[in-house]
């Protein structure tokens, strides 16, 4: 077989696998989802599916790979189209149904922990080239990396609870608002141009 029926034939197999775990994610909790579920909803074998993931925790971290897309460096772009914190939330509007699933169950708060660390590297290849060389330690510089995205998951989570009352901007607003003076201060950077970023 040619590489690129190889490669299209491993698309579909993980785009049907996808799919059928976020279909059975709009019946039933997480917690309650088998592999033996997503096997039988895609139609594929589990030999396939173990090809491909480790077990169902894996595949659902594949459906936030996207997560990768949104928040890549585009060569040339010397500031991101828009604030880290509202690609965000309009990418969770997009997919509230992943999001939904996981709150408030085990074993999704450990996928939201893994999809959590994600965000924090991405916030500091944000606002690295911000910080002044020896300005913060490493570990505070780290917890307030570590804050920021857990604040970005709280207030997704408080967006959930109460049927997203606000919009994506006015979220991404209120995010600012709460977290950059202090952000700013720890990390002795320039509010302005860290707004701009996050």
């Amino acid at each position: 077989m040619k590489p690129g029926q190889l490669d299209r034939r491993v698309r579909r197999t993980r785009q049907l696998l996808n799919d059928a775990l976020l279909a059975l994610m709009h019946e039933r909790p997480y917690d309650d989802i088998t592999v033996q579920d997503i096997l039988e909803r895609a139609d594929v074998g589990r030999s396939t599916f173990y090809t491909h993931f480790y077990d169902k925790d894996d595949l659902l971290l594949n459906g936030f790979a996207r997560l990768h897309k949104l928040f890549e460096a585009h060569p040339g772009q010397p500031t991101p189209a828009e604030p880290f914190s509202l690609a965000f939330f309009r990418h969770v509007t997009g997919y509230r149904a992943e999001y939904r699933a996981l709150l408030g169950n085990r074993e999704g708060e450990q996928v939201l922990r893994q999809v959590e660390r994600f965000l924090v590297a991405r916030l500091s290849e944000r606002l690295e080239h911000l910080v002044p060389p020896g300005s913060t330690d490493e570990q505070l510089r780290s917890m307030g990396l570590m804050h920021a995205a857990s604040a970005l998951f709280g207030l997704m989570a408080w967006w959930f609870e109460h049927d997203r009352p606000y919009s994506p901007e006015q979220m991404s607003a209120l995010y600012s608002t709460m977290v950059l003076p202090g952000l700013c201060e720890l990390l002795q950077i320039d509010r302005a141009v860290a707004g701009r970023l996050l």
